[in-house]
């Protein structure tokens, strides 16, 4: 992430990131991604007192594959989530 003091007392930033993953044990798969950006800042008042914000979204998702067996023999089972999450906080 950035951070910068954009006048007197007053700083902002930017921060994102993302993480994935894969597991695997035998024919079975699962694949992991997320992704977040965040912004940031306050307003230092003096005294110890300040006003401050963020705000944050991140994107995840999965995806799944596993042999699963039963009366017909075997067959492929799949699965996928995606999810979406925005938040904001001021203080």
């Amino acid at each position: 992430g950035l951070e910068h003091e954009v006048a007197r007392n007053v700083t902002v930033g930017i921060a994102a990131g993302h993480a994935s993953g894969v597991s695997t044990g035998g024919s079975d798969e699962a694949r992991s991604s997320l992704d977040q950006v965040a912004v940031y800042g306050n307003y230092r008042m003096g005294g110890g007192a300040y006003l401050g914000f963020a705000a944050n979204m991140e994107q995840a998702r999965i995806r799944t594959s596993r042999l699963g067996f039963g009366i017909d023999g075997g067959s492929n089972l799949f699965g996928e989530q995606d999810a979406s999450r925005l938040s904001a906080v001021g203080e």
